[in-house]
Formats: C-alpha cells, structure tokens, sequence
C-alpha cells in the first residue's frame, strides 16, 4: 500500500516557529526563503518536521544537528558545503598535461588527487578542519586510499603511508573502481 506523502517544515525564527504547508528551500547567502518570503534570521540545522500521511500528520522531529541520510534537506545541506572540502585542493593537485586535477566530486562522492604522500596528508588535514568547521563527518569506513604509481618509478616497492582523516586512519586498497572505471595499483 502507498501513501501520498507530504513534508511539512518548521523553520525557527528568531525563537517564532512558522508553519508552512508547501515546500520551502533555504538560499543561505540571500537569507530568505525562495518562495519570496524574507526573513531577518533562519537556523537552518535548528528544523522541525512533519510527515503528512493521508492527511493525518506524524508526531514531530527535530534535526538538531546535520541532517539525516534520507531527510530531504540533505541535497540542500551538501550541495551547500561540499565545495568548501577543495578549498585548499588546487595547491595540492596532479598536473595532467597542461592541467591540474585535485580530484571530482559525484553525487555524494569525492575524490582527491594529489603529486605525492605528503601533499595528501596535507590535504587530508584541511579536508578534516573544514568538516570540522562545517560540523560535518565522514564516514571513515567507507573511505580508501589508493596509490597510482608508475611503472618506473624508483618508489614502487616503498611502503605507503597509512592516511588520516579526522585523526581515524584510512584503509587502503590495491584496485580500485570509479564510476564504471577499474584503476589498478600500476595503470
């Protein structure tokens, strides 16, 4: 059986809580919500919603903090701090050719791409002060590291550096597979 359901939220505003029975989203540069209606202040994390299930609405729940996997305000909120994540990338970066790449970003993905280990540890700790700043976790268990080396490398039998991210090490993997793409440790 399905449900037609309806999301109701309830922005705190200066301590007033206002209640809308239409989507609503946040432009937190423009401090106002697009439908048009302004507002001095909204807390965007400070949300209460409803779920309105064949007209008859759930009890309420807070999001007091980030938001949950599933909860239709995730896109919003990471759309809105992903990028801040490669804020320091680009003097970190692998020259290819004549450009630089310091990584992609894909839906709720990223990856990083930097010359050596120490330009990624370097990296890893702004990434980790930026999520810090953000109140924003990774988890660490699904990420991985993954080496490219070349063939002549005089390094290759080196032992990598084990990576942190947030003081939690990062595991490793020898292949790796990215958006349809296979990388294995010498491709």
């Amino acid at each position: 059986m399905s449900f037609p359901i309806e999301i109701i939220k309830i922005y705190n505003i200066k301590g007033i809580k206002e209640k809308f029975g239409r989507s609503l989203f946040y432009s937190p540069k423009k401090e106002k919500l697009l439908n048009g209606i302004e507002f001095a202040e909204v807390n965007v994390p400070n949300i209460t919603l409803w779920l309105k299930v064949n007209g008859q609405f759930s009890d309420s729940f807070s999001i007091l903090k980030g938001v949950r996997q599933g909860c239709p305000l995730s896109p919003i909120h990471f759309n809105r701090s992903i990028n801040d994540f490669f804020n320091d990338c680009l003097n970190n970066s692998v020259k290819i050719d004549t450009e630089y790449c310091c990584g992609e970003l894909f839906a709720d993905n990223i990856v990083f791409c930097t010359p050596s280990s120490s330009c990624m540890n370097k990296l890893l700790r702004s990434v980790g002060k930026c999520a810090k700043d953000n109140m924003t976790t990774f988890g660490i268990n699904k990420c991985t590291t993954f080496a490219v080396e070349h063939e002549k490398s005089k390094f290759i039998h080196r032992e990598d550096s084990t990576f942190y991210l947030s003081g939690i090490a990062i595991s490793k993997t020898n292949s790796y597979t990215y958006l349809g793409y296979s990388f294995s440790q010498n491709s």
